[in-house]
């Protein structure tokens, strides 16, 4: 994913942990996150591109 490029997807609450971790590893950051019910819907961003 190009850095910049954002896209929203929707987990199960219990995972959310586990989901910030993928994402910070992964050089992005979460923009918005929505709580509704057992999900939540999150909007994450590329912050930058990964060294070759």
């Amino acid at each position: 994913m190009p850095p910049g490029a954002s896209f929203e997807f929707i987990v199960e609450k219990e995972k959310l942990s586990k989901i910030r971790k993928v994402v910070e590893h992964n050089e992005g950051r979460i923009l918005k996150e929505d709580l509704k019910g057992n999900d939540a819907t999150l909007h994450v961003q590329k912050i930058t591109a990964k060294p070759p």
